[in-house]
């Protein structure tokens, strides 16, 4: 478009796609006179909103976090494990996912839970394919001794043959073990996801893993 004529309607056309993307909390735009050329130089002035709605991809057991992140950047290059509350960048985000189902000729619609934390703009956006339903296999706990690796599969067993949502698996971990953890010493812990090896049938493909990260305390 450089050196190109464009008129007023032409450029607010530009701005209010740059606006739907939802990467942007304002756009403006000023010019100036080149005399020396005869042209206009025309320069945007654009503020970004504030990224820290964190993000959770609540069952995509097909893939892992890796992949998802890989795709997401094709459709938002800055995307970090957050987004800002904005409802553009969250369409970009479904298209991402849902292109990526297709790839791998994957069914579902992608679909978007909000919430909301203490702050404003806090919280966090869950992703999530509809219909999609990966039982429980086992859980298992590393980074810790045995014996508190006992204690705590006692204490989550009862997740097992569940569906797999990586929220809803967090919190019952967090609410259920920060306790017992704490009562022997221990500072925090965190969650992850394991998938099941490739050759296996994906029915049942999830199986979370409880991983202590935190250290005793004597």
């Amino acid at each position: 478009m450089l050196r190109q004529p464009i008129s007023v309607g032409e450029l607010n056309d530009v701005i209010a796609r740059m606006e739907q993307t939802g990467l942007f909390a304002s756009i403006g735009y000023r010019y100036s006179n080149e005399r020396a050329l005869g042209e206009l130089a025309l320069t945007f002035e654009v503020k970004e909103p504030e990224w820290k709605v964190r993000v959770v991809f609540d069952n995509f057991a097909w893939f892992s976090d890796e992949e998802l992140t890989r795709a997401v950047e094709a459709e938002v290059p800055t995307f970090d494990g957050t987004l800002p509350m904005t409802e553009g960048v969250t369409a970009l985000m479904v298209r991402a996912l849902e292109s990526l189902l297709k790839l791998r000729d994957l069914a579902g619609p992608v679909i978007l839970k909000r919430h909301l934390g203490n702050l404003a703009g806090t919280g966090t956006y869950v992703f999530s394919v509809e219909n999609a339903t990966f039982p429980i296999c086992a859980v298992s706990v590393t980074g810790t001794t045995d014996l508190m690796a006992g204690h705590a599969v006692s204490t989550i067993s009862g997740i097992v043959g569940t569906a797999y949502l990586r929220s809803s698996v967090a919190a019952s971990a967090r609410f259920a073990l920060t306790e017992l953890f704490q009562k022997h010493g221990y500072l925090t812990f965190a969650e992850s996801r394991r998938s099941s090896p490739r050759g296996r049938r994906r029915s049942g493909a999830a199986a979370p893993r409880g991983s202590t990260a935190g250290r005793s305390v004597h």
